[in-house]
Formats: C-alpha cells, structure tokens, sequence
C-alpha cells in the first residue's frame, strides 16, 4: 500500500519535493532555517521498514482510539465493507487472487474496514490477501473497535449470514443490517429484509 498510489519510494520522494505543501503537511519542511527539505526515497524506505505494517496498524489503532475518546466519532453506527487492492506486480508472495463480483477477478489485497456511518471516519481496519472473503473480518473488525460501543452494523449482502447477526447480537448486543443476498442458499425470505 502506497500513500497517494505512488507505486514506489522514489517517486514519492520525488512528489513531496515538488510539492512542498504536502510535504508540509506530512510534517516535513515546517522549520523555514531548516534546510533538509522532503526526505530522500532510501529514508522513506528505511523508515516503512523500521515501522513495519504492524507499526502503521498501531499508529492508526491510537488514532481511532483518540477520535472515540475525544467524541469526534462515536462509533454507535457502523458500516462495514472491504476494497480491493491490487498487488503492484503478480510476483507479490502475499498477494492473492480475490474477486470484487462474482466476474471480476483481481491480484491483490483487501482493505477491510469498519467506519463510524455519522462522520465517515475509520474505526478499524485489517488488510488481508486478496481471497479473503468480506464476512470473514466482520467479528475481528468489531474487535479491534475496543473504543466504540455500536449498537447498529450496516454491510453489504456479502455480510448476510444469520451467524453474523447472532454473533452480533450475543457477542456485541449490536444489530446487523444487511441487504438480503440472492445467492445464498437457504437464505431468509425477502420479508425478513430490516
């Protein structure tokens, strides 16, 4: 995952020196004596190294966790769902293939996450290949959602399971709202749509 889908450290390097006002943005460049500028690609990949994806994950678990606390997200209503994200090239070992619809393949990664519906601010996320189905980080979204307290869940009809809803309901005493999913077998009759 690249930040503005600049595929590569070089090319970032290059665009936040041509665009100091990102660069300021992101921290950099904001001491007029200073004379260090935007950072060279091998800092930028230096540092993506040393923080790691778990560091990143942390950065934004604390960030979810201040918005809550602070009361600019509530996180009472929830929406779920999941975005591809296509691997930058097919050699990737942890990318895998996944489908966005039942006809449309893909190489990647999917972006799971959970955002307060009031303020569209993100309150948990995961990133798993490409294969893994929506539904299948539902439960572990909610759990990383230590800070919300939601009561209702809104998700697309690849969360229609009536496991999810009664987990949802013994589990997190939250109501989850789905359209009802017309290829599901033994699906619940279309009057018992919320």
């Amino acid at each position: 995952m690249h930040l503005l889908a600049v595929p590569s450290e070089t090319m970032l390097a290059g665009y936040l020196s041509a665009h100091r006002d990102v660069a300021e943005a992101c921290g950099f460049n904001r001491n007029p004596k200073s004379h260090r500028g935007a950072p060279s690609q091998s800092a930028l990949n230096r540092f993506k190294h040393r923080v790691g994806v778990e560091g990143f994950q942390s950065v934004f678990e604390e960030l979810a966790q201040g918005l809550m606390k602070a009361g600019v997200a509530k996180g009472r209503w929830v929406a779920v769902d999941s975005s591809a994200v296509k691997a930058y090239f097919r050699g990737d070992p942890d990318a895998r293939w996944g489908y966005t619809d039942v006809d449309k393949p893909f190489f990647g990664y999917k972006l799971h996450i959970l955002i307060d519906v009031k303020t569209e601010l993100p309150v948990a996320f995961r990133i798993t290949p490409g294969n893994v189905h929506d539904s299948q980080e539902y439960l572990n979204l909610l759990e990383d959602a230590e800070e919300a307290d939601p009561e209702h869940a809104y998700g697309d009809a690849a969360y229609d399971s009536e496991a999810l809803r009664e987990t949802s309901r013994s589990l997190y005493n939250l109501e989850l709202h789905t359209p009802r999913n017309p290829r599901r077998k033994g699906g619940r009759p279309e009057t018992a749509r919320p």
